[in-house]
């Protein structure tokens, strides 16, 4: 059995003077672009991404807020060096976040 792991990845910040529809869309299409060639890459198995999320978190000791797309991308354990190298030349962040979380139980070919 190969041990897989879920990376999840924030990748993308809605720029904050944009508050249309049509930036939001671009967005998520740049970000839905990114993680079909990363699945072409063979870095990923599949990928989540959500709807704008809120987040809130300190940064550089303030408090900050942002609308962000969560990016769920599943990769084997022993991709993960290789998938963070990849994700941070996509990045708009100074720091992404990627981390990488143990799967202990999972529905048979699904974690096969």
């Amino acid at each position: 059995m190969i041990s897989y792991s879920t990376c999840g990845l924030i990748v993308l910040k809605h720029d904050e003077n944009l508050h249309n529809r049509a930036s939001h869309n671009s967005e998520k299409r740049r970000s839905r672009d990114n993680c079909t060639e990363t699945a072409q890459r063979k870095l990923i198995a599949c990928t989540n991404i959500t709807n704008s999320v809120s987040s809130l978190f300190r940064w550089r000791r303030k408090i900050e807020r942002a609308e962000e797309y969560l990016l769920l991308m599943k990769s084997r354990l022993d991709l993960f060096e290789k998938l963070c190298a990849r994700v941070k030349t996509l990045r708009t962040y100074e720091l992404p976040e990627i981390i990488a979380l143990p799967i202990v139980q999972g529905f048979g070919a699904c974690v096969e």
